[in-house]
């Protein structure tokens, strides 16, 4: 113990110094790296409001990546990808742009459910947003790179707009 404290007493000007010329770097980096992730996410907000298909205001978090009824988690990149594909689609239909709303289902869900665009604005269009609408998403599951999640529609309580 003695010969440690020796050495820590003899080097300790050298310990902080390595110590802190290792941790600096980090800290910056880290901080530098929110900034930029920020300025990301104010970027693509004021170019979806632009677009006229979301509003921030409407926008809840989502449960990132832990699924309720499995283990597997994915990419932080991928749910918000995820993320922004839902907001854009609700975003679309709160905006009455039904048909950019179609465009963005898969082929297979408009060929199992609405293989016509009068189909999805009779049948789920005009059905789930004769308001505006709020929404809550979270991840139910995952699996072989497909994902299933929950979208729970809302009345936006705040709003005066009708579609």
């Amino acid at each position: 113990m003695n010969t440690l404290r020796r050495f820590y007493n003899e080097y300790k000007t050298k310990i902080w110094t390595v110590i802190l010329v290792i941790v600096i770097p980090i800290i910056i980096i880290q901080i530098l790296e929110r900034v930029t992730i920020n300025q990301n996410n104010r970027t693509l907000e004021r170019a979806q409001l632009e677009a006229g298909w979301a509003t921030p205001a409407i926008q809840v978090p989502v449960q990132e990546t832990n699924p309720v009824l499995n283990e597997e988690t994915i990419s932080e990149s991928q749910a918000m990808q995820n993320r922004n594909l839902i907001s854009q689609f609700i975003g679309y239909a709160n905006a009455g742009r039904v048909e950019d709303a179609y465009n963005l289902l898969t082929e297979e869900s408009k060929q199992m459910h609405f293989p016509t665009l009068q189909d999805f604005a009779d049948d789920y269009y005009r059905r789930i947003f004769s308001e505006h609408r709020m929404y809550n998403m979270q991840i139910w599951l995952t699996s072989g790179g497909r994902h299933t999640y929950r979208v729970e529609f809302l009345p936006d309580i705040l709003s005066s707009r009708r579609c």
